[in-house]
């Protein structure tokens, strides 16, 4: 029919506005979608409709929606329990002393006859006829309904299942009631080609089956860091796509890094062939390994994701729990699992152990202006070391001597460069040494020197303490060995005094001679000494 109008509601509509098509007399066809639940006051009034179909989620309508609609002649509501509407909804006339919509037929669900006669508004239709509801087919994958099935849907499915998005029927690709991994599977094949997914009543899932996820043993103390493995045992079955939820205890959290967790797939499959997702909500995060080619998971056990988590320093031990366990075979057979909890008791923090190993400093004295080698000795008759860590704090005027911006340090008569290697780093005050060996070569012998360190002393050093903080000897087998303190008063050689007698002669460093002592180091009686 010549100027004639369709136009087409998007499906994600939920609401028809006042006055959105009012007055376009040549709007003759228009769906509304299922997801409309309200259609507002004047919203087709005086258009050129000749049907409608009102979908069973709408339970509000306003004054005159549909007013002045002459042409109207099917109104068809799929809505199962009306509600009173206004008398001026629909175009009406006035017929034996009442309003009545005389222009149109409605057509209601099987059964709900009597309910429309009875309710107001819809009550002045003159002619009300039971049907049973046209359900127009949906496209099986369709899931953000926009009359296509591609990898758009399953973006949109993968959304909905790790609970991004709302949940809405569409995503029922197989039809099981249920929303999760097998309509992911279903979808795939679909878009892919290799089936159309059947139709499945609810409940009709696979339970009680062999295949079963798991936690790899594995142990974490307050603040570490640790992997935790998930394994998977499927003998009977292959396997495409494993989901579930993961909670854990207080103070336990998964790592991440620039907003990504630290999450990775494990040896069974490939990021070629599979992804791995992961979405926190509600106090859960729930994890998605799936292929959109359906492919297996390579073997019948073993790890298939890896999580990093981090204990707090409060962590306090608690259970892990995979909750809603559900892996897919590529058939879309679902086999669920019951859920499974590990229980962590976290290792006590290791007490200092005060063993018969211990660090101490060789005798030795330096001058102001000089330099003087200080030697770190180790002695340790019951346990094999192989690393030795600790904090070097020196007295004011005196430093590490440095050659070429490197420390002057090296390795004493203990070990070689070839077994241990030895470092040092400045910081807040304190220099950190580590000696230690990638292969865990331990220190020959029980005791002697381990160390050497050549200090440098300025002009005006006096004299101080040395102090060896924080100390750490650690055995091949990795026990830990944490010695006391070591305080070493070093000697100068260099007299204080406050003033010098006239009769002393005063020399300066160099050798010449003055009238009067300086403030600094002189030469007095032969002698060095400090002027103040």
């Amino acid at each position: 029919m010549a100027g004639c109008q369709t136009t087409v509601i998007p499906n994600e509509i939920k609401a028809i506005g006042a006055y959105a098509f009012n007055s376009q007399k040549k709007l003759n066809t228009i769906r509304i979608p299922d997801n409309v639940t309200c259609i507002e006051e004047m919203a087709f009034n005086n258009c050129g409709l000749q049907s409608i179909t009102i979908p069973a989620r709408v339970d509000s309508i306003g004054q005159d929606a549909f007013r002045y609609c002459r042409q109207l002649t099917a109104v068809t509501s799929l809505i199962t329990q009306p509600f009173a509407i206004n008398e001026n909804v629909f175009y009406t006339d006035y017929v034996d002393g009442k309003y009545q919509f005389t222009n149109a037929t409605l057509y209601v669900p099987t059964g709900t006859k009597a309910l429309y006669e009875a309710t107001e508004g819809w009550n002045k239709f003159q002619n009300i006829v039971e049907i049973e509801p046209v359900v127009e087919p949906k496209l099986a994958g369709d899931v953000n309904e926009d009359e296509k099935v591609n990898g758009t849907d399953l973006v949109a499915l993968t959304n909905i299942i790790l609970g991004k998005t709302a949940e809405k029927p569409s995503a029922d690709v197989n039809g099981d009631g249920k929303v999760n991994g097998t309509d992911y599977v279903a979808l795939a094949n679909i878009i892919l080609g290799k089936a159309a997914a059947s139709r499945r009543m609810a409940g009709s899932a696979e339970a009680a089956a062999p295949a079963t996820l798991s936690v790899e043993n594995f142990d974490i103390s307050a603040g570490e860091t640790k992997e935790m493995l998930i394994s998977l045992t499927n003998p009977d079955d292959e396997i495409t796509l494993v989901q579930f939820d993961l909670r854990l205890p207080e103070e336990l959290s998964i790592k991440e890094t620039s907003g990504e967790y630290a999450i990775d797939i494990a040896g069974r499959t490939t990021w070629r062939k599979h992804s791995l997702d992961a979405n926190a909500t509600d106090g859960i995060t729930r994890f998605l390994l799936a292929s959109s080619s359906n492919a297996t998971l390579s073997g019948t056990s073993g790890a298939v994701i890896s999580i990093t988590l981090q204990a707090s320093e409060n962590f306090a031990g608690g259970d892990i729990t995979l909750e809603k366990i559900l892996m897919v075979t590529p058939e879309e057979k679902e086999i669920v699992q019951n859920d499974y909890t590990y229980s962590l008791t976290p290792q006590p923090t290791p007490e200092p152990v005060l063993a018969s190993a211990k660090l101490s400093i060789e005798d030795f004295t330096v001058k102001a202006g000089g330099e003087a080698d200080m030697v770190i000795s180790l002695t340790n008759p019951e346990d094999e070391i192989t690393l030795v860590q600790f904090d070097l704090w020196l007295p004011e005027g005196l430093s590490i001597k440095e050659s070429g911006g490197e420390y002057a340090i090296d390795i004493a008569g203990r070990t070689t460069w070839r077994k241990h290697s030895l470092d040092a780093n400045a910081t807040d005050g304190i220099t950190r040494f580590l000696l230690a060996s990638s292969s865990n070569a331990t220190l020959s012998g029980t005791s002697g020197a381990v160390i050497a360190i050549t200090l440098a002393a300025s002009d005006l050093y006096q004299s101080g303490d040395v102090k060896l903080e924080n100390i750490l000897l650690v055995t091949p087998e990795e026990k830990e060995i944490l010695p006391l303190d070591v305080v070493f008063s070093v000697s100068t050689g260099i007299e204080m005094v406050n003033a010098v007698t006239k009769n002393n002669t005063v020399y300066t460093l160099s050798g010449q001679r003055l009238a009067a002592p300086k403030k600094g180091i002189n030469i007095v009686g032969g002698k060095k000494m400090v002027v103040r």
